[in-house]
């Protein structure tokens, strides 16, 4: 069970413990493996899975923008930090535009490393 202490267990005979799960906030902790039967929640499923996959390899690529970001605001090449900006704010923007991350997020983001590249800049 990845992410939980070794603590924790899914014992029922707890208290408080089922009422926990029941929960529907709380709902991704159950062990349920429940199958679509219908045709529309098969199909449902398998796209939500390509879809799942996608935003995946978009958020992943995120991060490697903003690190290689972070990379060039520690390094003394202007050149690589400003390219480096302009790709991540590129893909912020777009990432934001699918809706793969909430704009707010991307528009925080932004503010964090503009104010770092500005910084770096000020300090060369």
């Amino acid at each position: 069970m990845g992410g939980y202490p070794s603590s924790f267990s899914f014992d029922l005979q707890r208290p408080g413990l089922a009422r926990f799960l029941r929960h529907p906030l709380n709902h991704s902790l159950r062990k349920t493996n429940a199958m679509p039967n219908s045709n529309s929640a098969k199909k449902r499923l398998r796209q939500n899975k390509r879809k799942r996959l996608h935003n995946k390899a978009i958020k992943s690529s995120l991060k490697t923008q903003l690190r290689k970001v972070h990379e060039a605001v520690a390094g003394d090449d202007a050149d690589a930090r400003d390219s480096a900006f302009k790709a991540a704010v590129s893909s912020l923007d777009r990432a934001a535009a699918k809706k793969i991350i909430h704009r707010n997020a991307a528009a925080r983001l932004k503010s964090r490393l503009s104010s770092k590249t500005k910084a770096a800049a000020a300090k060369a």
